[in-house]
């Protein structure tokens, strides 16, 4: 039996929430699982703590062969260890990026210690496992496997999917191309800079566009009042939070997925989980070259890597692969058969089955 415990599940939402289920539920069809989860408020975390010690511990003492523990991420690493000095049993994490990057001092002070003695990282991303090796992590302990993704075998309708998104933005979208973003609305997603640098270039040589914002954050009050600014009220959507039906409606209406990413210190972005959620609705993508974005969107399977602070080659290659139909809908099906190669599910659970086997023998 694996024992995985949780603070980020369903039905909260987000990429880590995303990630655990996917990861219970595919190796729950694999080996014999026990899930310990949170689904609500990070702020009842001190509650879910001592909740899930003593669900743990309950599991553990109880009959049945329990081969190994695996904690969400680095902030549940202390819980870990403790359960690990108690039974004697390998502890695993997965490591997304800001988790192994967050700089309160508290923080560095805690979480880094209690990794070094894991049994094993799961780094989601080359970036993370550089960042995981920069602490002192041993190399043999940190392995690489990438988040995984659903593929549907049947598409959507597309065209029920723009009539959705028409629905959303209240407004007619019949020829227009769609760029999309999904993320929560903080800096280092971008869009901020993308409204205020690189769509005034795109609108003003393709005027029909427009572009869907998916998200909410901190950063939504400063959007508006870029919009304005630029005058681009009418070219720009902010949907916010979307429910799991409507987001993939988004991503069959859309042309292109625009991850407009920029580094922020203390900030890293672990991999983009959107990427491989558009790339199995065969959209394909144009991203910043950073972090471990390069590890979600390879060049000629499923988009195109742009310098981040490259503005005008951003907007140029948004504004070929809009013009260019043929090529945008090649790249989309190649991006579809490739992340459902390396990324469904059942590959990635099989990964972390072998990995949990290695080190609990």
């Amino acid at each position: 039996m694996i024992i995985f415990i949780t603070r980020k599940y369903p039905p909260s939402i987000g990429g880590m929430q995303k990630l655990s289920y996917g990861l219970t539920s595919q190796m729950a069809k694999l080996t014999d699982v026990r899930v310990i989860s949170w689904g609500g408020s990070q702020a009842f975390l001190p509650l879910f703590l001592p909740y899930a010690f003593l669900r743990a511990v309950w599991a553990l003492v109880r009959p049945g062969k329990v081969q190994l523990i695996h904690v969400s991420d680095p902030v549940l690493s202390p819980l870990g260890l403790g359960l690990k000095s108690l039974f004697k049993l390998p502890v695993a994490t997965t490591v997304h990026g800001l988790d192994i990057t967050f700089p309160h001092p508290l923080y560095r002070f805690l979480i880094p210690p209690c990794l070094r003695q894991f049994d094993l990282l799961v780094c989601i991303s080359q970036r993370v496992r550089e960042e995981c090796l920069s602490v002192g992590v041993p190399p043999p302990r940190c392995c690489l496997i990438p988040p995984g993704v659903d593929v549907d075998e049947e598409q959507l309708s597309r065209a029920e999917a723009r009539r959705v998104v028409e629905d959303l933005t209240g407004q007619s979208l019949e020829g227009i191309k769609i760029l999309l973003s999904v993320g929560r609305l903080i800096k280092r997603k971008g869009a901020l800079n993308f409204i205020g640098r690189t769509l005034p270039l795109i609108v003003a040589q393709e005027h029909r566009v427009h572009y869907l914002v998916v998200g909410g954050g901190p950063e939504r009050r400063h959007i508006e009042e870029k919009m304005r600014e630029a005058g681009l009220e009418g070219w720009v959507s902010l949907l916010g939070q979307l429910d799991e039906r409507s987001l993939k409606m988004a991503y069959v209406a859309a042309d292109l997925l625009i991850m407009p990413n920029v580094p922020v210190a203390g900030d890293l972005e672990g991999f983009g989980l959107v990427a491989l959620e558009a790339s199995a609705h065969a959209l394909p993508i144009v991203a910043s070259d950073l972090e471990g974005i390069r590890d979600a969107v390879v060049p000629g399977r499923n988009g195109i890597l742009v310098p981040h602070d490259d503005i005008e080659g951003q907007a140029e290659a948004i504004l070929s692969l809009l013009a260019d139909v043929d090529t945008r809908l090649e790249l989309g099906w190649k991006a579809r058969e490739y992340v459902k190669e390396h990324h469904g599910w059942a590959e990635i659970a099989r990964r972390y089955l072998e990995a949990f086997t290695e080190i609990s023998a």
